[in-house]
């Protein structure tokens, strides 16, 4: 009876070392977890936004969109739809922290044209850990970048009617505003919803059958219009308008002309909307 009473102790004893040695593996582990979540927060990097343009403060934009909206005349239905679409597309997808920027094409930007409206696209929140992030604060921002956008977009093609289209000059602009200051940017890329229908003293496809030569000689003469599409990826969605001399088929050949002579990537295009 004595030798069971004291085999029963030293069970006892052995059940409690276990137990303790047990308790601490599980300690060691909670403050492992927790100094790791720790480090974690204390490593992710805290990205401030600029509350107006949404672009991180300090971090150039990887990614440089420019968008011209031709608002000189406006758009038919069909076309406003298409170009919208295709214009949500591109920013769907579009990398996180390219820069967005919008120009209109309308009288008075024979000079120059400032951006309507500039954004940085930010992180959608999808992929936001709870532990190291604000999933809901990012998806704010995220939608706060589309919904500006969207407006700025809606607004543009539903413009009346202006006396001229300086487009070549609003190119210029663009090229000048978006893309010198970012020269590092891993990509460029112009568009341009507009029936291309040139119209400004700078050359007029109302006076002149569009003929790229033409424009060349008269460009040259004067020291304007003058630029370099050079490491830029242009896209011309071309609103259907017959042009007011010369055909259709003119006007697509001195645009074709006009992107190459001027250097735009390979890979630029022109698309015809309905």
């Amino acid at each position: 009876m004595a030798r069971r009473g004291r085999s029963r102790r030293r069970g006892g004893k052995g059940n409690s070392a276990l137990g303790k040695v047990f308790a601490r593996l599980t300690i060691t582990a909670v403050l492992g977890v927790v100094g790791f979540l720790f480090y974690l927060n204390m490593t992710s990097e805290v990205v401030k936004l600029d509350e107006t343009t949404m672009c991180p403060i300090g971090k150039p934009p990887t990614h440089v969109y420019a968008v011209l909206i031709d608002s000189t005349e406006a758009l038919p239905e069909k076309s406003a739809r298409q170009a919208i679409i295709k214009f949500r597309n591109i920013l769907n997808a579009a990398p996180m922290n390219s820069k967005i920027t919008l120009y209109a094409v309308r009288s008075g930007n024979e000079s120059h044209a400032m951006p309507i409206a500039s954004v940085c696209k930010p992180d959608n929140g999808e992929a936001a850990s709870q532990l190291t992030a604000n999933p809901a604060l990012i998806k704010k921002h995220y939608d706060q970048f589309i919904g500006s956008l969207n407006a700025h977009l809606e607004s543009l093609v539903e413009q009346p009617g202006s006396n001229t289209s300086p487009i070549i000059e609003s190119l210029q602009s663009a090229v000048i505003e978006s893309f010198e200051g970012n020269p590092n940017a891993d990509s460029k890329t112009i568009i341009v919803i507009s029936d291309m229908i040139q119209n400004s003293d700078l050359y007029s496809f109302y006076r002149l059958k569009p003929d790229f030569q033409s424009y060349q000689r008269s460009s040259k003469s004067s020291g304007q219009g003058i630029l370099s599409l050079k490491g830029i990826r242009v896209e011309l969605l071309l609103v259907p308008r017959t042009p007011p001399t010369g055909t259709r088929q003119d006007l697509v050949r001195f645009w074709s002309e006009f992107l190459s002579e001027y250097g735009a990537l390979s890979g630029s295009s022109l698309e015809p909307l309905s």
